[in-house]
């Protein structure tokens, strides 16, 4: 089992992009299923920071169709590595709109941000914490 953590920025028209991140995420609801692929995308002021679980196989399939989709570019992976237990077993894709989130401070935003843009190294550890964070269910 593998877990898979990359980010991108995104390629369409800001009058579209409502319009795709729907149809990434059916196509995501339809085919992560099929295939045992579970994780979560985050999309913040046109980043995409994306989690991937499953069989190495699928996740390297998955990402080689994401490096050919026109509406991702600066493909950046920020760590791929072998997992035990899924994190994310019950979510086929959870997608959160950091934009519209309450949750975490300007500050954390822009730290992700700054690992992002910078390309620093992050540990899969931090990087779940913050994700888990971002999606937890509202109590």
């Amino acid at each position: 089992m593998q877990m898979l953590l990359y980010c991108s920025m995104y390629r369409g028209s800001p009058f579209e992009r409502d319009r795709d991140i729907e149809m990434i995420l059916d196509s995501a609801s339809r085919n992560n299923k099929q295939h045992q692929l579970t994780g979560v995308l985050l999309y913040d002021e046109g980043a995409f920071i994306q989690l991937l679980e499953g069989q190495k196989s699928d996740v390297d399939a998955l990402m080689s169709i994401i490096k050919q989709d026109t509406r991702h570019k600066k493909i950046r992976i920020i760590f791929y590595e072998e997992i035990r237990v899924r994190e994310f077993e019950d979510w086929s894709m959870k997608y959160f709109d950091c934009g519209k989130a309450n949750r975490l401070s300007a500050e954390s935003l822009e730290r992700f941000r700054a690992i992002y843009l910078n390309n620093f190294k992050v540990s899969s550890e931090h990087a779940l914490k913050f994700i888990k964070h971002m999606v937890q269910e509202p109590i």
